[in-house]
């Protein structure tokens, strides 16, 4: 992720006048430049991310309190009965809120960041620093956005349950046949999971079939989908050197480092793995929640530091949702500002801060599973 101003002289004067020894010039300058630089950051900021981008956006304005109808969002199984994920504040621990078919208010909550750089880079014309400086202010939104985003995913993932039958729930986590080890026949049996959970209100075939469409895994799980190519695969019988087919191996070998299965698209996340921060937070959510153990034998609680998981995502649906705060004056969601606290003659500093108001709501876990391995 990069930011780079162009030098032109019109570009270079603007941050010139942001150091003026008149301050009135020196303020509308930092405010102009400002109001230019927000949408540029806006569109850093909707194309870098990997899991915040998962989420839909719903804008609300300023003077109203965002919410959600879940009855036009959420297909019910069991009338009147809910579960809808979400955080109330930035960085806190996502609940779980039981409700009935109702107008849902979202808490939303604050991410901000802010820089500041010494006057005499501006006087100078250092774009190549201002730049920096709002790369640095830009990748502390991102990592905000990323935490708050994979931890609703997290907890629901770790909690949602399904009526596997009737007066039978079951957590929608599996694991696969052999542990250490992902095959075809894993990535069946997950995609018949997410068949089984998207059962219409009565238990019977849905009007509008779901599938998989996204796979979030660690660098290992890349690693294990390459090696379909020259790995057996076959599970049935005792006859256990029959690879995959010529067709799915050679797309494989060509594909490099974004393989494609079953048409579902995979998504490298470098916090999922052993010993990786999403692994540990999954632990942490999952406690001593008991899934069922490697080929369906058993049950066995999550081990973060000898297992990892895959999360699979049905995008089809609208279940991971965005309330965003609309800037009506400038049409962005992120707002930057000119910092006031160096408006001083006697500052040699000038700096921004960036402000975004946003929340994560799960609002329909049934487009959600995970494989551990």
């Amino acid at each position: 992720m990069k930011i780079t101003i162009d030098r032109t002289p019109e570009q270079v004067e603007l941050i010139k006048l942001m150091a003026h020894k008149t301050m009135s010039k020196a303020i509308e300058a930092r405010e102009a430049f400002a109001a230019f630089i927000a949408p540029i950051i806006q569109v850093v900021l909707e194309q870098a991310p990997v899991i915040s981008n998962l989420y839909k956006d719903l804008p609300f304005d300023e003077n109203s309190q965002p919410s959600i109808p879940l009855d036009l969002y959420f297909d019910v199984k069991a009338p009147n009965l809910i579960k809808v994920w979400s955080q109330s504040i930035a960085g806190g621990l996502p609940s779980a809120l039981v409700t009935g078919l109702q107008e849902l208010f979202v808490q939303t909550y604050n991410l901000t960041s802010a820089v500041s750089f010494l006057k005499e880079y501006a006087r100078n014309g250092r774009l190549d620093v201002v730049a920096k400086a709002l790369e640095r202010m830009s990748q502390e939104v991102l990592i905000k956005q990323e935490i708050n985003s994979i931890s609703p995913i997290l907890i629901a993932l770790a909690q949602a349950q399904y009526v596997k039958k009737p007066g039978t729930l079951a957590y929608q986590v599996i694991r696969t046949d052999t542990a250490g080890q992902v095959q075809l026949d894993d990535f069946n049996n997950l995609m018949i999971l997410l068949g089984r959970i998207n059962t219409s209100w009565e238990g019977g075939t849905p009007t509008a079939r779901h599938r998989i469409t996204d796979m979030l895994g660690s660098v290992e799980f890349m690693g294990q989908l390459r090696s379909i190519a020259y790995q057996p695969q076959n599970t049935i019988g005792t006859v256990t050197n029959i690879p995959a087919s010529e067709l799915l191996r050679d797309s494989i070998y060509e594909a490099g480092g974004t393989p494609s299965i079953y048409g579902v698209n995979m998504i490298e996340v470098y916090e999922l793995g052993i010993g990786q921060a999403y692994n540990t937070l999954f632990g942490n959510f999952a406690g001593s929640t008991a899934f069922p153990g490697y080929a369906g034998s058993g049950t066995a609680q999550f081990a973060p530091t000898t297992e990892e998981f895959v999360i699979g995502y049905d995008n089809s649906r609208d279940a991971l949702l965005r309330p965003v705060l609309t800037d009506s004056d400038e049409g962005s969601t992120l707002s930057v500002i000119s910092d006031d606290q160096f408006h001083s003659l006697r500052s040699d500093k000038l700096g921004f801060f960036g402000k975004l108001r946003e929340g994560r709501v799960i609002a329909d876990s049934r487009a959600l599973t995970a494989l551990i391995w």
